[in-house]
């Protein structure tokens, strides 16, 4: 990453190309590793019933993207890309630091807070780095954690943190609209990709040893202006692929997969890498002599070149790691073969990125399984040729605490061939198909495909029976009190007693239910000096799909004054695709005093309650019976 190079602009330095850990090439290369490590390490880990991969995944996404890069926003722009989800996480990557102005500063996190408690960038390098220095007032003393994660009042001016990036992820499977589900998926994944750029940044020494190491003349010229590190001047993008089936650090890995934060992650991996790995700037302890920092903020109490192993026939200090890798951390060897101050070469920063980029991978696999909320998806019933249902269960945890309700396709599939059988909606969800194309003993399975979420029911066996039993419910609201009974065939009325302690009983000892294709009820609601009673009789099509005839009289008896309403009502569908709209109305004289209407709509959203509504000036307020269809 070319880091604090960029604010030479200001005095007119010309600033050559350089490439090692800077964000087109390194960090895009790590990210793309990250995913292809993630997506085998993860293959056994998600909960039952879950997958995810993206590698495959061909189709493009619009979302916002840096267009151009720049070295403030006034020199860098944004717009509209069209990419697969795994070019989005590279994207990531290297949007990052775009503007490299403001990302070079907010791009460090020293754990230990070496430097007066502080955890964001103090250092400097050099004489001209005084943009960034703590008594500078324009210096937003931002840590690259907080920035990444947007979980504090500095970071939540991070549009793309993974604070964000969940609230995008949250909105893909909430959202029913398509277009607008995969804008959420691509800005969600640019998010995911910035979270492990910072990940990455916490497994590069200079990045969580409070180190400026500013490069504007690249490394080989860079001391001229600037004080680069060698280990991030160095780094070459392959080595995040040759190193993708290395070794990494047990004890870490063990964290990150039993880690339930993804905060904690990135903590932990920089708390490693600062604990174990000297800049060149940082190395000190006692070699051939005793030595000090370069950096005067550098002087960290580990590691120490005499806890090393020095190798007397290469001139170099190593560390033998818990993985097994032995690393070369830095060697000081000079002119004529005589020993100097020690130092970082290339040979060294590719023996500690084989220690590193493995636990960079593993931090970023166990990121991934975090950021990925989880699912349960249920089929409850499956009735041949009449309906199926079930729902979409998030399971909560520490990083989605709030509840994520699904809106979206289902596709129901023959579990025994694979195919699929049809589409269902699934609306808050709660899904539910009419007819639909199964029979008894089939096995199904309720599957949800969204970027790159590949997310199953349990297989279910079709039991039921070919048609359906009915069971109808009648109820009744008086003043915002709800009275139920709910009939099924030879089974008796049970009343609730109303919140107001008004009593609702039968009339005498009546048995409701069908017979044949006719449902009658009776209701009896008393409340203190007034007294209501009710009948509702309705003759049903052979199918139950639609109302023939419908009588409803009601009277209300009271010490000043007796009142009948009479309403009837024919041939009223049971239509499931008037969602929440009026499919019946009827007005009439026997009507006009006390009910201004009587509508039939559809209550429930799985489409079968249906209700029979009007309005009372007398009750101040609503008062509706409602026949309601259950399966």
């Amino acid at each position: 990453m070319i880091k604090l190079a960029v604010y030479l602009l200001a005095a007119g330095v010309c600033i050559s190309t350089v490439y090692g850990y800077e964000n087109t090439k390194a960090h895009p290369a790590i990210n793309n590793a990250i995913i292809s490590f993630g997506e085998n390490y993860l293959a056994d880990k998600l909960p039952d019933k879950n997958k995810w991969r993206i590698t495959s995944d061909r189709e493009t996404y619009g979302g916002t993207g840096v267009t151009n890069s720049g070295y403030s926003y006034a020199t860098y722009s944004e717009g509209t890309l069209n990419l697969t989800l795994l070019q989005w996480v590279e994207h990531g990557g290297y949007s990052a630091d775009e503007p490299e102005l403001g990302a070079a500063i907010r791009h460090f996190y020293d754990p230990t807070g070496h430097t007066g408690g502080r955890k964001y960038l103090t250092n400097r390098g050099t004489s001209w780095e005084w943009l960034y220095t703590l008594d500078n007032l324009l210096h937003p003393q931002t840590d690259a954690i907080e920035w990444a994660m947007g979980d504090t009042d500095k970071g939540a001016y991070n549009d793309w943190s993974l604070k964000a990036g969940k609230k995008y992820l949250a909105f893909a499977f909430e959202l029913s609209d398509e277009a607008e589900k995969r804008m959420c998926l691509a800005k969600a994944y640019r998010c995911l990709g910035e979270v492990l750029h910072n990940t990455a940044d916490m497994a590069c020494p200079p990045h969580v040893r409070n180190d400026s190491h500013a490069a504007p003349l690249g490394y080989a010229w860079g001391e001229l202006l600037g004080s680069p590190d060698p280990y991030e001047e160095l780094f070459d993008p392959q080595w995040a692929a040759d190193y993708l089936n290395g070794k990494g650090d047990p004890s870490l890995e063990s964290f990150f997969a039993s880690a339930t934060s993804i905060r904690s992650i990135n903590e932990k991996l920089a708390q490693f890498t600062n604990h174990n790995f000297f800049t060149e700037e940082t190395i000190n302890g006692a070699g051939y002599q005793p030595l000090s920092p370069i950096n005067k903020d550098g002087d960290y109490p580990q590691p120490q070149l005499q806890n090393l192993d020095y190798d007397a026939n290469d001139f170099t200090f190593y560390r033998r790691f818990p993985s097994g890798n032995l690393v070369k951390l830095c060697r000081d060897k000079r002119i004529f073969s005589l020993r100097g101050t020690p130092y970082v070469d290339l040979d060294c920063a590719k023996s500690q990125a084989a220690e590193l980029v493995p636990n960079i991978l593993c931090a970023g696999a166990n990121i991934i399984r975090l950021f990925l909320p989880q699912f349960q998806v249920q089929i409850r019933e499956a009735v041949p040729n009449d309906y199926i249902k079930g729902q979409v269960v998030h399971v909560k945890s520490s990083e989605y605490p709030e509840s994520i309700l699904y809106s979206g396709p289902i596709d129901l599939i023959d579990a025994n061939t694979g195919r699929s059988i049809e589409k269902l909606n699934c609306s808050t969800g709660e899904f539910i198909g009419r007819n639909p194309k199964f029979k008894n003993g089939d096995q199904l399975i309720a599957r949800i495909t969204l970027g790159g979420f590949t997310i199953e029911s349990p297989v279910y066996t079709v039991t039921g029976p070919v048609g359906s039993t009915h069971r109808i419910g009648f109820q009744v609201r008086v003043d915002g009190h709800f009275l139920n009974q709910v009939a099924t065939p030879d089974t008796s009325y049970s009343y609730e007693n109303d919140a107001d302690g008004a009593t609702f009983s039968s009339s005498g000892d009546y048995i409701g239910g069908f017979a044949s294709n006719t449902f009658t009820a009776s209701y009896t609601r008393t409340v203190v000096h007034m007294q209501t009673n009710g009948t509702i009789s309705a003759v049903f099509s052979s199918d139950k799909l639609k109302i023939i005839s419908l009588i409803w009289t009601e009277t209300t008896t009271t010490q000043y004054y007796n009142k009948t309403v009479n309403c009837t009502a024919v041939n009223i569908p049971l239509s499931y695709s008037y969602s929440g709209t009026s499919i019946y109305e009827i007005k009439g004289e026997e009507a006009k005093i006390a009910i201004t209407s009587l509508t039939v709509v559809q209550t429930a959203a799985e489409g079968l309650s249906y209700s029979l509504q009007s309005w009372s000036t007398d009750w101040n307020g609503q008062v509706y019976a409602s026949l309601t269809k259950l399966e």
